[in-house]
């Protein structure tokens, strides 16, 4: 049984959307177009994602800037 990922600060969850946007940044800089584009459904799944992605990542860090100020 593998344990599920714990996130012990809003710091650490910032980091982990930062590494999953870069993943998506670099899917899409191959995918979404040339000789190996995905279908166009694939793609606006992933920059909807993306946009989501940098959302939680700000949130995250507002977040932490609140709790370091507090």
């Amino acid at each position: 049984m593998t344990s599920e990922p714990t996130f012990n600060s809003y710091e650490e969850m910032a980091d982990e959307a930062d590494k999953y946007e870069v993943e998506l940044q670099d899917w899409l800089s191959k995918f979404s177009s040339g000789p190996k584009k995905w279908p166009d459904i694939n793609i606006a799944s992933k920059r909807r994602r993306l946009a989501w992605v940098q959302k939680i990542g700000e949130l995250c860090r507002r977040a932490a800037q609140k709790r370091g100020a507090a």
